[in-house]
C-alpha cells in the first residue's frame, strides 16, 4: 500500500507531457491531467490491485508501433527512410517512478 501512493500518482501523472500520441488504448495523457483529482483515488487502487496480485492487463502491454519518415531521405520506397515509434499506453509508463523515491 506504500509503494503506490497519491503523491506518486500524481507525480507520474506530472512527469509526462500532455499531448504525446496515445498508445492503443488511444488514452491522451491530458485526459489524466485535466481531471486528476478525480482520477488518482482510481488509479491508486488499481495500481495496488496489480503489484498486489502481480498481473498487468494485456492491453496495457501492447505496443502500437508507427513509422515515422526520416527527414532529408531521397525516397522514402524502403524501410530506411522510416524511422519506428513504440506507442504504448500511459497506464504501462509510470510504474518505474511509482516505486521509488521520488
Amino acid at each position: 500500500m506504500r509503494i503506490v501512493t497519491y503523491r506518486r500518482a500524481e507525480w507520474a501523472i506530472d512527469s509526462f507531457v500532455s499531448y504525446k500520441s496515445p498508445g492503443v488504448d488511444g488514452i491522451f495523457l491530458a485526459l489524466f491531467q485535466k481531471a486528476q483529482k478525480v482520477i488518482v483515488p482510481h488509479l491508486v487502487r488499481i495500481f495496488q490491485a496489480c503489484l498486489s496480485t502481480g498481473y498487468v492487463p494485456a492491453i496495457w502491454r501492447q505496443v502500437k508501433v508507427v513509422f515515422i519518415p526520416k527527414p532529408g531521405m531521397n525516397s522514402y520506397t524502403g524501410p530506411r527512410g522510416y524511422r519506428p515509434i513504440s506507442l504504448t499506453s500511459f497506464f504501462s509508463k509510470p510504474w518505474r517512478g511509482w516505486w521509488t523515491d521520488t
